[in-house]
C-alpha cells in the first residue's frame, strides 16, 4: 500500500528492544534481539493474594 511505504519512509520501523531499524520481513523486533532476548522457562507463576497469575514471556533485565 502507498500510504505504508510512504509512513515507512518518514517513519522507518525500529525494533522494540533495541530501536536499530529493522529490516525487510523483521516485524516488531530484530533478529538479533529475538535471538538472545531473557525468556522465561515458566511464564506463568502464582502471584500475590489480590492476583491470579503473574505471566510474562521474558524476564524483565537488560533491554526488556
Amino acid at each position: 500500500m502507498l500510504v505504508n511505504g510512504i509512513l515507512d519512509t518518514l517513519f522507518p520501523p525500529k525494533c522494540a528492544f533495541c530501536r536499530k531499524l529493522l529490516r525487510r520481513g523483521e516485524s516488531g523486533m530484530c533478529s538479533r534481539c529475538e535471538a538472545s532476548l531473557p525468556r522465561l522457562e515458566n511464564p506463568r507463576e502464582k502471584g500475590p493474594d489480590f492476583v491470579d497469575a503473574i505471566v510474562s514471556p521474558l524476564e524483565y533485565r537488560d533491554n526488556v
